[in-house]
C-alpha cells in the first residue's frame, strides 16, 4: 500500500465514498451529475492504490477542482463545497488541513 503506515487505501476509499454521499445529499446532484462525482472519486480511490503519496494528492487536487468546475458551483457553493472535502478528507491530504 502507497500510503504506508497512516492510512490505508481502503480507509482513503471509504472516506472518497463518503464525500461522495455527502456531496450528492449537500449540493442536490442530478442523476448525471452523481454520476460524474462518483466516477471522478473512485478513479481518486483506484490511484490510491498505484501512486505515490505525493502524486496522488496533486491527482486529487486536479480532481477536486474538475468536480468543482463541473457542478458550475457559485463562489458560496464552492467554498461550502471545499469545507465538506476539507472536513471529510483533510485528514489525509496534509496541505489542506481538516
Amino acid at each position: 500500500m502507497l500510503f504506508g503506515v497512516l492510512f490505508a487505501v481502503e480507509e482513503i476509499s471509504d472516506k472518497l465514498q463518503l464525500l461522495a454521499d455527502k456531496i450528492e445529499k449537500q449540493f442536490k446532484l442530478n442523476e448525471e451529475q452523481n454520476q460524474f462525482v462518483r466516477s471522478k472519486l473512485y478513479y481518486l480511490a483506484d490511484a490510491a492504490k498505484r501512486q505515490p503519496r505525493r502524486d496522488w494528492e496533486h491527482i486529487f487536487i486536479a480532481v477536486v477542482i474538475n468536480i468543482a468546475f463541473q457542478l458550475a458551483l457559485e463562489p458560496t457553493k464552492a467554498q461550502q463545497f471545499w469545507q465538506l472535502v476539507k472536513s471529510v478528507v483533510g485528514c489525509f491530504i496534509h496541505f489542506i488541513g481538516s
